[in-house]
């Protein structure tokens, strides 16, 4: 008779094995999280969201429709009929001023400030061959307008002082997905070659090109973000991802982080390291790429040599004109719960409600803000603030024998910095010592709580400590009175 423990043992490792698979392969429980969402207008089609230098939100919608949000009060004002046709994209020139294009010809600049607008048209009189703008970028004090759609264009550069337009022409047109401005270069998306698709680097100084194939296709509205000296995008596609691209790098030049099978990215914004990305099929991630998987290659960069421009050409100036925005209002938000899952080490994915579309995403004042084109809805969601690292200085004191001084009377000092009694201190991680000055009459006692016996503190990340240093107050003893005498 065969021995039973062998074929129970086996069993038992091989349950352990597949349940541990089973632990590996499923994403833990759902989370319940909170999102608040407000409605914008119905019979819109509310898009990209951006952020401008002074801080405000600003929401497009392809509607010909700008929103102008203070994200700090919920406060906005409406302007309706903004950039005349199928509003496309903007930027910032400064603080008040913002450049806008639409999916046809034209495109212009309008004053937050004053309300003032001015137009132009890349009119067919002097570019008759078939032309789409799309994305648009300030450097130099010249706005740079590559086409969307373009056979034979490429890339203008206007002056908004003369009104004058320069093309510089690629090779087989350009079919920009978008445009941003790094390391005083202009770099571009390139879509049309779908498996080969491109990007450039544009030099405006002396028109000089260079071409990185990608060898992916990144999709017809790919969206470009700069973050320090990195470029990230999101791939707008079915299955697409997200890439981060370091130019100048000797290793690892170009990272794809794959998203879950189903995923359609749109748009992404960068905040302190981590990656939010919105998903057209109804949920956003939040990507943080030390954590996430990512497949890393190396890339090289063909020099397709120096563009010559064409003679530049004077556009006529359509003038400038008020545009008046709705009564200035303030969201009432609507609280819904959704689900949050951990999908793999450094990806969380969050579940919006149904036939949601989130398109525009960008982090302002704590919370991450979408744009949900399904329903025309405006996300929000806080975001769980970062544990703080902080020492607190206390002093007690002893004044039994008839000592008067109060705590803010000590000079209280963290590594020889003065600090004040009770307030906690925002500190890097790391040991500190702290210390005082000595007031006559008293001397010290011990130190107590979170520091050692000379005074020592040790604080790690996100953790809070206090040291309290005590005193006595000896009396008169040490000191000698004379009577005062009165004549």
């Amino acid at each position: 008779m065969k021995p039973i423990w062998r074929p129970t043992l086996k069993a038992i490792i091989i349950s352990l094995l597949l349940f541990s698979t089973f632990l590996i392969t499923f994403p833990a429980a759902a989370e319940v999280f909170q999102i608040q969402e407000t409605s914008l207008y119905e019979f819109g089609h509310v898009g990209s969201i951006h952020i401008s230098p002074e801080g405000k939100l600003l929401v497009v919608d392809d509607e010909n429709e700008l929103w102008v949000i203070n994200p700090q009060t919920g406060s906005y004002l409406d302007y309706i009929s903004f950039g005349y046709e199928n509003l496309a994209d903007i930027t910032f020139a400064s603080g008040q001023q913002l450049w806008w294009t639409n999916n046809v010809r034209g495109f212009g600049n309008f004053d937050l400030n004053t309300d003032q607008m001015q137009d132009w048209s890349v009119d067919l009189t002097n570019f008759p061959l078939d032309l789409q703008l799309g994305t648009i970028a300030s450097f130099q004090n010249y706005i740079w307008l590559p086409t969307w759609y373009g056979e034979t264009y490429g890339l203008f550069q206007f002056n908004p002082i003369s009104s004058e337009i320069c093309l510089y022409h690629f090779t087989g047109g350009l079919y920009a997905a978008d445009i941003a401005v790094m390391n005083d270069q202009i770099w571009i998306l390139d879509w049309r070659d779908k498996t080969l698709d491109s990007l450039f680097a544009f030099n405006p100084i002396d028109g000089n090109l260079i071409k990185y194939a990608l060898s992916r296709n990144i999709g017809e509205l790919a969206f470009l973000f700069v973050d320090g000296n990195e470029l990230w995008w999101a791939e707008d596609k079915m299955d697409g991802a997200v890439v981060r691209f370091v130019p100048g790098s000797s290793e690892m030049n170009m990272t794809v982080y794959s998203l879950p099978t189903g995923t359609h990215p749109r748009n992404l914004y960068v905040d302190q390291g981590i990656v939010w990305y919105s998903d057209i099929k109804g949920t956003v991630g939040q990507l943080d790429p030390e954590k996430a998987p990512g497949l890393s290659t190396t890339i090289s960069g063909i020099n397709l040599g120096n563009l010559d421009s064409d003679p530049c050409i004077v556009l006529d100036d359509w003038g400038a004109y008020s545009l008046t925005p709705e009564p200035e209002g303030i969201f009432s938000w609507q609280i819904n719960d959704i689900e949050m899952n951990l999908i793999k080490p450094g990806l969380h994915v969050f579940n919006l409600p149904e036939n949601s579309a989130a398109y525009g995403i960008a982090v302002s004042n704590n919370y991450a803000w979408i744009s949900d084109a399904g329903r025309q809805k405006l996300i929000r969601f806080a975001l769980a603030e970062e544990a703080g690292t902080y020492i607190t200085v206390i002093k007690q004191i002893i004044n039994d024998n008839g000592g008067t001084a109060k705590p803010d009377d000590f000079k209280l000092t963290l590594d020889g910095e003065v600090v004040t009694n009770g307030v906690a201190v925002p500190v890097n991680p790391g040991t500190y010592s702290v210390g005082e000055t000595l007031l006559p009459g008293y001397s010290f006692v011990i130190y107590s709580g979170d520091c050692d016996i000379n005074g020592g503190v040790t604080v790690a990340l996100g953790e809070s400590k206090t040291c309290t240093i005590t005193n006595r107050f000896d009396g008169n003893d040490h000191y000698i009175y004379l009577p005062l005498v009165i004549k």
